[in-house]
């Protein structure tokens, strides 16, 4: 077995072990929340293929949000912390969360998220443009269908009815993302390619990929690539995954305030519009200058101290 080893695992043995772990918990959570969510939320179990047809009904969207919690338990948080407590390491130095967090740095990384917000709103306006040859017009029909059934499960998701539900939305898909993703793709695949090819910047950029890749959504490849190099930065250079949950966290939850702000007509403008407009020029000199300051702020810190994991 693989925790049972005296010597330290490849790469392809921790990539075997990973998926091991991703599959057989994840695939073990999605069974649990249909078991325990299809009666309590009472959905009929032949009706299960062909309930994104039925967004409309609050049951549904409920159910969907139940699994989601999920899903992000099983596929991400319980198999990271797993792929380090069963190889006799312990999960908060494996994760790079065994030290005290740095309240300056954490704040500088939510500051410097928002920043680099007109940066990957340019990279999603320059993805939107992007077209596959005609040839591929299956594929891009498939592609442009699968965006849209989760933009409808976003759309729904957010259609919360009082405090309580917008709550728990906001668990899903602003902080336990924020958490699961980051412990997955910088806690623990991040680190592992590192010390395979010997190369950091290698490992951000590949992590980065399959971290955009994994989400299938073609339309948002590009945004989501650059905000995973960032977020894997942050973390090479740190060796605190707190700064990229942080940041991750501060991506999720501006943008998810922010929908709820301009529902209510508190703001105007949606955030996502920063850096596409007819000002995009000024407002990315303006982000630059800002992520400058930030990240200066951050070295000064001291949090700029990269640890790689040795076994």
């Amino acid at each position: 077995m693989f925790y049972n080893t005296n010597q330290p695992l490849n790469f392809w043995q921790k990539f075997v072990f990973l998926m091991f772990l991703v599959i057989g918990i994840g695939s073990l959570s999605s069974f649990l929340s249909l078991v325990l969510g299809a009666p309590l939320f009472g959905i009929d179990w032949k009706e299960i293929e062909n309930l994104s047809n039925n967004m409309d009904d609050t049951a549904v969207v409920q159910f969907y949000k139940f699994s989601q919690f999920f899903a992000v338990w099983g596929y991400m948080i319980i198999p990271s912390i797993l792929f380090y407590s069963l190889r006799k390491i312990k999960p908060m130095y494996g994760l790079g969360m065994s030290n005290m967090p740095n309240w300056t740095a954490i704040f500088l990384a939510v500051v410097l998220m928002i920043g680099f917000l007109p940066f990957i709103n340019a990279m999603a306006a320059l993805n939107a443009e992007l077209q596959l040859p005609q040839s591929l017009n299956n594929i891009t029909n498939w592609m442009r269908e699968a965006e849209d059934e989760n933009n409808q499960l976003i759309t729904a998701f957010l259609n919360t009815s009082n405090w309580s539900d917008y709550g728990f939305t906001f668990l899903i898909m602003a902080i336990l993302p924020a958490f699961g993703e980051e412990m997955l793709f910088r806690g623990v695949l991040q680190p592992s390619i590192e010390q395979s090819l010997k190369n950091k910047h290698a490992a951000i950029w590949i992590t980065a990929f399959v971290f955009s890749f994994i989400h299938f959504q073609f339309y948002g490849f590009l945004p989501r690539f650059i905000l995973g190099a960032g977020l894997g930065y942050l973390y090479a250079y740190s060796g605190q995954l707190r700064l990229p949950i942080a940041a991750h966290f501060a991506n999720n939850a501006f943008a998810l305030i922010s929908i709820k702000l301009i529902e209510n007509d508190v703001i105007q403008v949606s955030p996502d519009e920063w850096g596409v407009g007819e000002n995009m020029a000024l407002e990315l000199v303006i982000s630059t200058a800002l992520i400058g300051i930030f990240l200066f702020g951050l070295i000064k810190t001291g949090a700029f101290k990269s640890k790689v994991i040795t076994e």
